[in-house]
């Protein structure tokens, strides 16, 4: 079958494995998804089936069906019919894709009810991501026992996982930079297992500046997951994967118009040279608080940024502002211009504390709704906690070209400007902040 774009070998012998079990690790930008949509294009052509792509997000369900499948329906000239409907009675979308012969692609956000929605042949893309993972991969199994195919792959998202522990099984946990698989794949049980890094694709023929990607993530750690396949040990995460991905949201965005007579608020973290100032924006609606815009201004001048902040300020109930630094004179000016609206923060120790807990909570109840994005997700998750040798708990966060967190204190600002009696370390007091992690954090981790 000709393809929209030549297959690199790995890719080749991914979709020639016709075992029923598959496990794929993979970078990030190696094709893996292009591979996986392959697979059930040239199955159908054979013999008319339903195959089941199960995306960690509605976004993400589409993309596979708009920019993958459809581009294999393209290049091998199948008259296939595309439709776009809902998962029984749900408001969830699904995407499927009708062949001439019967044959049929479905594809769907995942979740434990889509899982158990249809018998057939499955693919779990970027399965480390999904949602309920746990619960979904308790239904894919009794779902494929009746002699369907099981396709898992994923890249690396830390290690507290479903995607990672199945990968540990099969050997396929990369230790370091450079690391591959004695055999690949590699066959254990009913299960064969396929690896592919970065580097690997790139000898392959895969054409990519591995050093710019590098130098433009900025950040070791990242790297080595994404790019490496080896993944990061996240037992300190102040904020798991799984509390982050449960908030996210295909309502939420980066960009969204603001609707007239919206109730706005508004978080600002300020810098100027080596990290980010970040401008998060919230709504809130009968559902709680919706993510409307993330704005990144990256070494920016401060009359620049002043100027992108204004108009939320003019729209906003409230907007709390990094006072610390070089940021005291901007939250300044804006305090001036929007008084009573604008609140200057003073980023101390027990303050940050405080916000970091006010987030913590707020992703913990589901009061909140984030965008579905990758750069938010690290930044939530860079922010670490750590024991100091007399027991003293801190939050912070590696700094790199990337930044330092930005986004996670801006929008913890704009949690604390949404809050109904925002936290004011002036008036009431310090013992909160110096205790905030000793107790309430603590009994949360």
């Amino acid at each position: 079958m000709k393809t929209a774009v030549p297959l690199l070998p790995w890719q080749k012998a991914y979709v020639a494995d016709d075992a029923r079990r598959k496990l794929l690790v993979k970078s990030v930008q190696v094709g893996g998804s292009f591979a996986a949509s392959l697979e059930p294009v040239i199955e159908i052509l054979a013999k008319p089936e339903l195959w089941i792509i199960l995306s960690a997000s509605e976004r993400q369900s589409k993309e596979v069906v708009e920019e993958k499948v459809a581009a294999h329906i393209h290049a091998a000239q199948i008259a296939a019919k595309i439709e776009t409907g809902f998962f029984e009675e749900t408001s969830i979308t699904q995407h499927l894709i009708k062949f001439p012969n019967g044959g049929r692609i479905i594809a769907l956000p995942a979740n434990p009810d889509t899982a158990r929605g249809y018998s057939g042949n499955v693919i779990l893309d970027e399965f480390a991501i999904h949602r309920d993972a746990r619960a979904i991969w308790k239904a894919m199994v009794g779902r494929t026992m009746r002699g369907y195919k099981l396709r898992v792959l994923s890249s690396f998202k830390g290690r507290q996982n479903k995607f990672f522990e199945l990968a540990k099984e099969l050997g396929l946990i990369a230790t370091h930079r450079g690391w591959e698989p004695e055999t690949n794949p590699t066959r254990q049980g009913v299960w064969s297992g396929h690896f592919i890094s970065l580097p690997m694709a790139i000898r392959q023929g895969l054409p990519i500046d591995l050093q710019e990607l590098l130098d433009a993530i900025g950040d070791p750690e990242i790297a080595d997951e994404e790019f490496f396949c080896i993944p990061v040990e996240g037992a300190q995460d102040f904020i798991p994967l799984e509390l982050v991905l449960a908030c996210e949201s295909p309502d939420a965005s980066i960009d969204a118009t603001l609707p007239d007579g919206a109730e706005i608020y508004a978080g600002f973290d300020i810098a100027r040279k080596r990290d980010l100032s970040v401008l998060w924006v919230l709504e809130r609606d009968p559902s709680g608080l919706l993510t409307r815009n993330v704005i990144w201004m990256p070494r920016t001048r401060f009359a620049d940024q002043r100027d992108i902040v204004r108009p939320i300020a003019a729209r906003a109930t409230r907007l709390s502002i990094d006072a610390t630094g070089m940021g005291a004179q901007l939250a300044e000016e804006l305090a001036s211009e929007f008084p009573g609206i604008v609140e200057a923060v003073q980023f101390t120790g027990p303050v940050k504390d405080v916000l970091a807990a006010q987030l913590k909570i707020a992703l913990e109840e589901r009061t909140v709704r984030i965008p579905e994005d990758n750069r938010i997700r690290r930044a939530i998750q860079a922010v670490k906690r750590y024991t100091g040798p007399t027991g003293q708990v801190r939050l912070d966060a590696a700094r790199s070209d990337a930044g330092h967190a930005d986004e996670f204190w801006a929008f913890a600002l704009a949690l604390s400007a949404a809050a109904t009696k925002p936290y004011h370390p002036l008036t009431d007091g310090a013992l909160l902040g110096q205790t905030i992690l000793g107790n309430l954090m603590e009994a949360r981790l």
